[in-house]
């Protein structure tokens, strides 16, 4: 319906204005019939919806409607310019999500469509399409795809340095090497696993930067955390990208001392154990400090320093004696961030008659970082015993252990001291 006023004015054959009562005329007004277009824009490979493809609609100067009028721009927003003298533009229009256009309220008439811009990653399709509206209530449908861009990344893995597991040089190719291919959007578009040439090759995708993010190394390799930028420019072109692995170096250190190299009986003897730390370039886990005490007869501890330690982590201690190899666990968790002075003496722990302990461990519950590590000594503190002869020694064992995967990593130390007796007191002579 045209809901445009109108002016009419009536006149004779003579082109003079009809005077007087019961002059009528009958004046007959047609409206053009009005229809819609519908776009639909797809993938030419893949059939998905194409959003962001932005199209020219104009109408044909020389097409003609039911009534032999000529069609003109519809609606108050549309240009009325002409195109290589032909054309007289509608307006533009973007596809949607749905790779859709709906166009309505177009008279009857033949019309143009014709891409102006692609989205990214395609090309643009510069045929003009010519439609037709009739009127009939039926929409004209229309449906045109784009050809995507298509490029292709292809990585290559080496060895960043050598490897003394696997005794491969630095630069040696790197098989199982697993790249996630990331758009702009953050969506995974591919993967890329390298073979035993240390190389691998992408499915083709569109044109644009990506992001490639390793996932899994190489075994006895980090991942590289660094994200690596590759564009792929034009159609059928390869965007080549290098990436190095660094080897895993797995390595724990520990040392055990003492005060003394020597004692007599009763004397207290103070332990320290430093040095302890995740040597390694990943994180360990079940890292775990272990302190195996003499006999009994020996010595008996009585209480036990679990240091200061370079960053918090939890941990729990346990302990054995020379009657229950078991690991008892003491009630609580610790922290590594202050000293903790826990007391494993005997009678104060309520042990059995003759019972004493003889091993002490700190088990961490979470992995700790590379360079973790003690920053003030553990210690142990201890009396000895009165059981033994002249000249004997006993020795004290700790070790740390950690590990990566299924792979442990151990390190120990000792520190042995011998005893001797007290002198006697000589008599005393001479009057």
């Amino acid at each position: 319906m045209d809901s445009h006023k109108q002016d009419i004015v009536v006149k004779d054959q003579d082109k003079q204005y009809l005077e007087g009562t019961g002059n009528q005329q009958t004046v007959v007004i047609y409206n053009d019939p009005l229809g819609m277009s519908q776009i639909i824009k797809t993938d030419a490979v893949t059939g998905q919806p194409v959003q962001g493809a932005v199209y020219v609609i104009a109408a044909l100067n020389q097409g003609t409607g039911k009534y032999s009028q000529t069609v003109m721009a519809a609606g108050v927003n549309a240009a009325n310019a002409m195109i290589n003298g032909l054309h007289t533009v509608i307006g533009e229009y973007t596809t949607n999500e749905n790779g859709i256009i709906n166009i309505s309220s177009l008279p009857e008439g033949w019309y143009t469509v014709q891409e102006k811009t692609a989205p990214e990653g395609y090309e643009r399709d510069a045929t003009i399409y010519n439609f037709q509206i009739t009127g009939n209530g039926v929409p004209t449908i229309l449906q045109l795809t784009d050809k995507p861009i298509l490029g292709k990344i292809a990585l290559t893995k080496l060895s960043q340095d050598y490897n003394n597991h696997t005794g491969w040089d630095s630069g040696t190719p790197l098989a199982g090497a697993v790249y996630n291919i990331i758009d702009k959007n953050g969506m995974t578009v591919d993967q890329l696993t390298t073979g035993a040439d240390g190389t691998a090759i992408s499915n083709p995708i569109k044109i644009g930067t990506y992001t490639l993010q390793e996932v899994k190394a190489p075994d006895w390799y980090g991942i590289n955390p660094t994200p690596l930028k590759v564009t792929i420019q034009k159609q059928g072109q390869v965007a080549s990208v290098v990436a190095k692995d660094p080897s895993i170096r797995l390595s724990v250190g520990i040392k055990k001392t003492s005060d003394t190299r020597t004692c007599s009986w009763g004397d207290t003897i103070n332990y320290y154990i430093t040095g302890v730390g995740n040597e390694s370039n990943v994180a360990l886990d079940k890292f775990t400090v272990h302190d195996k005490l003499p006999d009994p007869k020996a010595a008996q501890v009585k209480y036990f320093d679990t240091g200061l330690w370079s960053k918090k982590y939890s941990f729990k201690v346990a302990y054995a004696t020379n009657l229950n190899t078991a690991y008892t666990y003491l009630p609580g968790v610790y922290t590594s961030d202050k000293h903790h002075h826990i007391d494993l003496y005997a009678k104060n722990m309520g042990l059995r008659n003759g019972e004493y302990v003889t091993q002490v461990k700190m088990e961490f519950q979470d992995a700790v970082a590379p360079g973790f590590k003690l920053m003030e000594a553990m210690s142990m503190q201890m009396i000895a015993g009165s059981n033994f002869t002249n000249n004997y020694q006993f020795t004290n064992y700790a070790d740390v252990t950690g590990r990566w995967h299924d792979q442990v990593v151990t390190a120990n130390s000792h520190w042995t001291i011998q005893m001797y007796a007290p002198k006697k007191k000589l008599p005393k002579t001479g009057y």
